[in-house]
């Protein structure tokens, strides 16, 4: 009995591999800072829940096809299949980065507008949600592309595929062998490839500079205040004693330290010892002036 990589217990391996490697970005999500809207979310994730279809699509057909070779080290092929995923989850990825630098790059160039990567607009437009998920699926094919002549051209890769299922193949068990090269091993590559992809593929909140200039007016302004802050308590221990004279003792602290606490909400028994202040010096005058 030979490894089969399509038939009734393989699909339902497949699906079930899939919806818990995507599940996982949930939990990334919480972990986010700023957080995505759920809406927003799901257009980044549905643009790799797509293109990972027709990637997984295209590694089957790849894999039976070199499978089906005559060649002794050709003719496994569960041994193309971990070969090709394992290819497309590590080096792939920085392939699929790079392309989708090169087309927002020509985007740029050509004045192309709704492609940068994570950007939906305001509110959100399923128009621009398209638009990048052709990208990204166009970045996915032409990685597969690379990955396959790559291939071509070093074979000695073929040994890759070969060396992980070895200790697999000592079971002699197809049914393992299937369940390790559809689910174990594609559940550990999956998880690190979506994280991974989502990193780059989400909306990028780049951090502004401040200007030398801007540093220097804010750390001045942080001295003045601070000196203000010294001058102002000094004031306040002096004020202490003429608002006992006014107040009383603990109504002239309680003031005090109310106006500390507060320096710009004026307490309203200050607006009277003010009141009461400018009435004894016109008083005063009127006194002297008679």
């Amino acid at each position: 009995m030979s490894c089969r990589l399509v038939g009734g217990f393989s699909i339902f391996v497949q699906v079930l591999v899939g919806t818990l490697g995507f599940s996982t970005l949930i939990i990334k999500r919480y972990f986010e800072q700023p957080r995505r809207s759920w809406l927003i979310w799901g257009f980044d994730v549905s643009k790799q829940m797509i293109s990972g279809s027709i990637m997984h699509m295209c590694n089957l057909l790849v894999s039976a096809l070199s499978g089906a070779s005559t060649a002794e080290n050709a003719t496994n092929p569960c041994a193309w299949y971990v070969l090709n995923l394992t290819l497309d989850c590590t080096i792939g990825v920085a392939f699929i980065a790079g392309y989708l630098k090169l087309f927002e790059a020509l985007a740029m160039r050509y004045k192309i507008t709704g492609l940068e990567s994570g950007h939906y607009g305001d509110p959100p437009s399923w128009r621009l949600w398209l638009r990048q998920a052709s990208i990204f699926c166009l970045s996915m094919i032409c990685m597969k592309l690379t990955v396959i002549v790559a291939v071509a051209v070093f074979p000695f890769l073929v040994a890759i595929g070969n060396a992980i299922l070895v200790p697999v193949q000592m079971t002699h068990s197809p049914r393992f062998e299937i369940v390790f090269v559809m689910a174990i091993w594609p559940l550990v590559l999956n998880i690190f490839e979506s994280w991974v992809i989502d990193h780059f593929i989400k909306k990028r909140h780049e951090h502004v500079p401040v200007s030398t200039d801007e540093l220097a007016f804010e750390m001045q302004n942080a001295s003045v205040s601070s000196g203000s802050r010294t001058l102002q308590d000094a004031r306040i221990s002096v004020d202490e004693f003429e608002l006992d004279d006014e107040f009383g003792e603990d109504d002239g602290k309680q003031i005090a330290r109310a106006y500390h606490d507060h320096p710009f909400e004026m307490p309203t028994p200050v607006f009277t010892l003010t009141e009461s202040r400018a009435h004894r010096t016109s008083n005063s005058f009127a006194e002297q002036s008679t």
